[in-house]
């Protein structure tokens, strides 16, 4: 995938993805082929609805979406009010003119309520998972959402109470507040500074009639696009989309001209506080926007800076020298907007000043070493591996589909951005960290404490549930397993006994000491070789402690699933259990 900043009211950035030279180019045709790159129907109706259908028959499950092709940039007369994702919270499962909000509830129920919505910059989605037979309704009542919305009184007090205190709960959280912190420091014209969510006193003077002004300016069958993806076929399905989002009238859009980021001319610095324990801090740089030739060198340099524990940053800044908890680097290049190569980390307050020496430090020497082969390589394998995971579900590939239309009108730009990754050379990426890589146009964010409050870590997200052969072996080890041919990869999870449940207080932390220290080195190799081993391979592994068990998980492409199965079962039968 591309690159966005995507949000969910506040400011999220989402990026990346890949392909191989010569013979390794024909290992990533082999791997979209087997992916099942499907045809994609590609149709406008006459009211100017855009129109993409995938047939996928994997599974009984169809994913419908909408994508609006209005954010928080195009507010106009309301830019910082978060119209756009106040609207969001209206019209999703809301009163229409020809049901109530009851009556769309009880209809998501029926299907399976598994539905949402979201706002970003540049766009808001809809979206509707249900199984085969009730694809239908899902579409009628996206349709219905889209083309009849009341906003009616009741719910319009209702969902402001909700969009002020998801907006108060952001003010208070130090990833959200340094993402916008940085945001509104690099753009000091376009409205990609202002918060998706928009600014409190703005919000609170949102009247129900600019809402009812912004639908009918907005949202239009000529500014939608309604996705299909799944078990339907795409005649049925294009006359469903046909005789309900196609009643729906074309209108007027209005010609919204985004003003163009000035060039940046020296470093940028901005400092906020928060009730944290801890310092968070990005250092970013002005690059270029999504279709520039430099996106290609630029996604593959963020990887060997920081993605995996063998990675640059990871490994010197985080590992060696101890001076942040964690770091991460990615390159944001909207459609939108001139982008944004970004190293972000967690630390102590009294380490920013010597982090930050350090990063640029390892930056600098990009622009004047090349990278080595087997980095250069990694990264590649990495993004591919990006491209098969975030493709697994018929939700996840009709999301891709509609990213890819939204901002380069081509729904398999990412199949064409795969291969372009993999021609990227060692002298590419020094040619663009040389460019890029300059003071003048760096921008410093930092969110620092003001007092010693803990900061709560989020939640993992429930993994999905699948039909498995059950089966135990002679020592009596308990095996699950499940085929699914649809995509190219293999997930593996061992469980045991264990946990905060059967700790006492003298060996309270004893499970969790134990999962960490599995990842820490076996018999055959140490922690930085294991590190090395699965991030070459575009694999990932971890370990982690709950309640009643501890476990360790891995995942990683079919065809090096020997390779990292034999490793793995080297992590769980011989961890070496290091004194350091």
């Amino acid at each position: 995938m591309h690159h966005w900043w995507r949000c969910l009211g506040w400011v999220q950035p989402q990026c990346s993805t890949l392909w191989f030279r010569g013979i390794g180019g024909l290992v990533v045709l082999a791997m979209l082929v087997s992916l099942g790159q499907a045809e994609v129907f590609h149709t406008t109706l006459d009211n100017g609805l855009t129109v993409l259908i995938e047939e996928n028959h994997a599974n009984p499950v169809v994913s419908a979406y909408v994508f609006v092709r209005t954010g928080s940039i195009h507010e106009q007369e309301y830019l910082g009010s978060g119209l756009s994702h106040f609207f969001e919270h209206i019209i999703h499962g809301g009163t229409t003119r020809t049901r109530s909000e009851a009556e769309s509830r009880r209809l998501l129920d029926a299907i399976g309520n598994n539905s949402n919505a979201y706002t970003t910059v540049d766009h808001t989605a809809y979206y509707i998972n249900t199984t085969t037979e009730h694809w239908r309704t899902a579409v009628d009542l996206l349709a219905d959402w889209m083309l009849h919305s009341r906003i009616s009184l009741e719910e319009f007090e209702r969902e402001k109470g909700v969009v002020q205190r998801e907006l108060e709960q952001g003010l208070d959280h130090p990833g959200q507040v340094l993402a916008q912190l940085a945001l509104e420091t690099r753009f000091q014209v376009h409205p990609a500074r202002y918060p998706v969510i928009g600014y409190q006193e703005l919000v609170q003077k949102v009247a129900r009639e600019d809402l009812v002004r912004y639908y009918e300016r907005m949202y239009t069958p000529n500014n939608m696009l309604v996705v299909l993806v799944g078990d339907i076929q795409t005649a049925s399905a294009l006359a469903h989309i046909q005789s309900t989002f196609g009643q729906g009238i074309r209108r007027p859009l209005p010609a919204i001209s985004l003003p163009e980021e000035p060039p940046q001319l020296g470093k940028r610095t901005a400092v906020k506080h928060l009730a944290v324990a801890q310092a968070s801090m990005q250092l970013s740089f002005r690059t270029v926007a999504l279709t520039h030739p430099h996106l290609y060198p630029l996604d593959v340099l963020a990887y060997i800076l920081a993605n995996g524990d063998s990675s640059r940053l990871v490994r010197r800044i985080q590992e060696e020298q101890q001076l942040v908890y964690s770091i991460s680097a990615a390159s944001y290049t909207p459609a939108y907007a001139v982008g944004t190569m970004a190293v972000s980390a967690a630390l102590e307050p009294d380490q920013v000043t010597a982090a930050t020496a350090a990063i640029l430090q390892e930056l600098y020497r990009l622009r004047e070493e090349l990278v080595s082969p087997e980095e250069l390589a990694r990264a590649k394998k990495q993004k591919l591996a990006d491209y098969v995971f975030e493709r697994q579900t018929v939700e996840q590939r009709a999301q891709a589909l509609g990213l890819d239309m939204l901002s380069t009108y081509d729904p398999q730009f990412s199949a064409t951005y795969v291969q372009n990754i993999q021609r990227v050379t060692a002298e590419e990426i020094r040619d663009v960290a040389r460019r890029y890589f300059q003071e003048e146009t760096m921008v410093h964010a930092v969110v620092r404490p003001k007092s010693a409050t803990p900061v709560v870590a989020e939640a993992p997200a429930a993994a999905a549930q699948h039909a498995v052969l059950k089966k135990t072996l002679a020592n009596g080890l308990t095996v699950l397993l499940q085929r699914n041919p649809a995509l190219p990869t293999v997930s593996m999870q061992a469980y045991f006994q264990g946990g905060v449940r059967v700790e006492t207080p003298e060996t309270n932390g004893l499970s969790l000491l134990t999962a960490n220290m599995l990842l820490k080195g076996t018999t055959s190799y140490n922690a930085e070789a294991l590190a090395q081993f699965f991030d070459a391979r575009g694999a990932s592994v971890g370990a982690e402690s709950g309640y009643n068990s501890f476990f360790v998980t891995a995942a990683c492409l079919r065809d090096d699933f020997a390779d990292i199965f034999r490793v793995y079962t080297d992590i769980l039968l011989h961890p070496s259990f290091p004194d350091d």
